[in-house]
């Protein structure tokens, strides 16, 4: 059983990184826009190229679950126009920076754009609303904050379908930073217009490399892939890490080996540039 490593479920590089579109319109005040983790960064960064003044909240490397934002970073956003977050409890620590920078920013989750339709997911029990309990969508004056996502069962690795980003939040993005900057409306479309012709070509050569084996079973080093499975038509049989840095216990990997003789699954999907030791042990 071979592992997997040709994508990421946290940084896409290998998946949607791109040459950038060949004119860069540097605007003469780049917009100020925030992304909580680094595919919203990367999915930004092509639609917005030299016009937005783009920062990440969460550093490289980091796990988005339990990392806990700095002060600088209530800096960052009280600075920024907007503030791009997924959604779904994966980004909820952004709540805090909301609740105490004073910032202005408009603030969307990309999990909620209409027309995505995110896949459900299996969540342990307590992980509902994160950290900070039950999310109600409104602020410490109880007003409510536009694009404040609740938490929900949604699945957020969204960004691992490109037709889903393609179709769905490349759009948004390019009408989004043409309200906010109306100057760089044509340069906002135009690169939405090609990056959304680049995952088109993604996709395709996805589909091409799958057509070469009937297999459609898979073991994923944690459930960050079933965007990616349903939309190529393939079968999530076990997960190792049921969640985030939980260890596989002895009787769990028993399981995944039965289910993966018992159905044909012939790969264990891990993320590009990472290393697991239980998921060489499976394999």
């Amino acid at each position: 059983m071979p592992i997997a490593t040709a994508l990421t479920t946290t940084g896409l590089a290998a998946v949607f990184l791109f040459p950038a579109a060949a004119s860069e319109a540097a605007a003469a005040k780049p917009l100020a826009v925030v992304a909580s983790i680094y595919p919203l960064e990367l999915i930004a960064k092509e639609v917005g190229g030299g016009r937005l003044a783009l920062t990440t909240l969460l550093p490289r490397g980091a796990g988005p679950h339990g990392w806990e934002p700095a002060p600088r970073d209530v800096g960052r956003l009280a600075q920024s126009r907007l503030l791009l977050r997924v959604g779904g409890g994966l980004d909820d620590w952004t709540r805090g920076l909301l609740l105490s920078d004073g910032s202005e920013a408009e603030v969307v989750a990309l999990l909620e754009l209409k027309g995505l339709a995110s896949i459900t997911a299996d969540r342990p029990e307590g992980r509902g609303a994160g950290a900070g309990g039950a999310d109600t969508g409104k602020d410490h004056t109880g007003t409510r904050r536009p694009g404040w996502a609740h938490s929900t069962e949604a699945d957020p690795h969204f960004w691992m379908d490109p037709l889903r980003v393609r179709d769905v939040v490349v759009p948004a993005l390019g009408e989004l930073f043409s309200r906010l900057d109306p100057q760089g409306g044509p340069y906002y479309r135009r690169r939405a217009r090609l990056f959304g012709d680049r995952l088109g070509k993604l996709d395709g050569s996805i589909r091409q490399l799958l057509s070469s084996t009937g297999a459609r079973g898979f073991i994923s080093a944690h459930a960050g892939w079933r965007y990616f499975a349903e939309r190529y038509q393939l079968t999530e049989v076990g997960v190792i890490e049921s969640s985030p840095g939980r260890r596989p216990t002895a009787r769990s990997m028993a399981e995944l080996i039965r289910r993966a003789k018992e159905t044909g699954a012939v790969a264990v999907l891990v993320e590009a540039g990472t290393t697991s030791r239980m998921a060489e042990v499976l394999a």
